[in-house]
């Protein structure tokens, strides 16, 4: 019942920090085990998720040794996927920024799975006039948890800031005015991760040379598109 998810989620996450670590392992596992099984639709779905991100952000004791694991193994699962992409790369991201999980928090398998998912979607990621913002900040939740991909996932970011500098707005500056899916701020998240990734991934294939010319005549007020390129430059 969706219109009680709102009372249940208080609930839930008062009694789960008020609790002490033998009930988490008993109640509270089985709780969550069969609140995730019970994600068969979007709403509890989203509940779901809000709980354990709750859970995450009050520092709930049991977060890494109780709830983590089933994050994981259901954000890993095609079915759970296949309700609601985008929030689960949300809470991912979420999780990631606020530091409440790692790269050793995984296993080879979880992260083979979780990349050939986040990179498919990534693949076909475009920005046009006609993007929304939800789609636009499904980029930056993606790219939020880089550290988890191989070297596959260079290439692709790189055929996207292509796309975008090979088909500059006709006004960056109209357009960044316009709406927050804009492509300086598309450049600019792109540009930083590949900064933080091994330039031995990326070097070759980047032309910074053209990127430059091409930014400075469309974006040469954007610092950050320009920050962008001066820490590819000085990370090459």
């Amino acid at each position: 019942m969706p219109e009680l998810h709102s009372v249940i989620l208080k609930f839930t996450s008062a009694t789960f920090t008020a609790a002490e670590m033998p009930l988490w392992l008993g109640p509270g596992y089985k709780f969550l085990q069969r609140a995730w099984s019970a994600c068969t639709d979007q709403p509890t779905l989203q509940f779901v998720l809000k709980l354990n991100v709750c859970l995450a952000e009050l520092g709930w004791g049991g977060w890494k040794l109780v709830a983590l694991p089933l994050l994981l193994k259901a954000a890993a699962s095609q079915t759970m996927l296949d309700l609601d992409p985008p929030k689960i790369l949300e809470v991912l991201a979420t999780l990631r920024k606020s530091k409440k999980f790692s790269v050793s928090d995984t296993d080879l398998v979880w992260k083979d799975r979780f990349e050939r998912f986040a990179l498919a979607r990534l693949e076909k990621w475009t920005l046009s006039p006609q993007t929304e913002p939800e789609v636009a900040r499904e980029l930056e939740d993606i790219l939020t948890m880089s550290s988890f991909f191989s070297p596959a996932m260079p290439p692709i970011v790189i055929r996207i800031i292509d796309g975008i500098l090979g088909s500059p707005p006709d006004d960056t500056v109209a357009e960044y005015r316009a709406t927050p899916s804009n492509s300086a701020w598309a450049l600019g998240v792109c540009m930083q991760i590949l900064e933080k990734r091994d330039p031995v991934e990326w070097a070759a294939r980047a032309d910074l040379a053209s990127w430059t010319k091409i930014s400075v005549q469309h974006w040469g007020w954007s610092y950050t598109v320009l920050g962008g390129l001066y820490g590819l430059s000085q990370a090459r």
